[in-house]
């Protein structure tokens, strides 16, 4: 089975949530429990306003996830902050990651959302490509050592500083992004 045929949908049963566990082991390499999203809070979250999508196999078995609950930002504004997006390994190049983003969007504005908010590593730089050029996002903040330490390997004893990026759901940007028109990059 290919990964176009996967169903991308809300996690339900307490079965699919371990799995988003395990994922999150897998895909960050976390060595403890501290740094996993626990079931309870991905489930409480899912059921009062956030949003926890699963990409499933036709056996059930979990491909990727996102994971996500409403947030408001300096201004007060409502939006859907996106804490995280894990695809297995094998999935990892096959355009998995964007059809579960794309899937959070349209989640988010059928709640009458049109802003999305996360943070990443600037030193991924396929994921800041894969951000900007291909979602359309834009970046207002830079913090340093954002969670502290951290149990992931991927992290390997270094400051885990972050790019806050905003992703404006509606604009006209990230409409040519979702037609896959990819623009220049714009640097201010």
């Amino acid at each position: 089975m290919g990964d176009r045929e996967l169903e991308i949908r809300r996690v339900r049963t307490i079965a699919e949530y371990h799995q988003c566990e395990e994922l999150q082991r897998a895909a960050w390499g976390f060595s403890g429990d501290l740094d996993v999203v626990p079931l309870t809070q991905m489930m409480a979250a899912n059921r009062a306003g956030g949003i926890v999508l699963g990409a499933f196999d036709t056996g059930g078995a979990l491909r990727g996830f996102c994971y996500g609950f409403l947030g408001r930002n300096d201004q007060g504004r409502l939006h859907h902050y996106s804490h995280m997006t894990a695809v297995h390994a094998e999935s990892r190049a096959s355009g998995l990651g964007a059809r579960l983003k794309w899937a959070q969007r349209d989640a988010a504005l059928e709640q009458g959302l049109d802003l999305m908010i996360w943070t990443y590593d600037p030193l991924e730089s396929l994921n800041g490509y894969f951000n900007f050029s291909k979602l359309g996002v834009i970046a207002d903040t830079y913090w340093q050592d954002y969670y502290g330490p951290t149990s992931s390997v991927l992290h390997r004893g270094i400051p885990t500083d972050r790019l806050r990026v905003e992703w404006h759901l509606r604009s006209a940007r990230v409409d040519k992004r979702r037609r896959g028109e990819l623009g220049p990059l714009v640097v201010l």
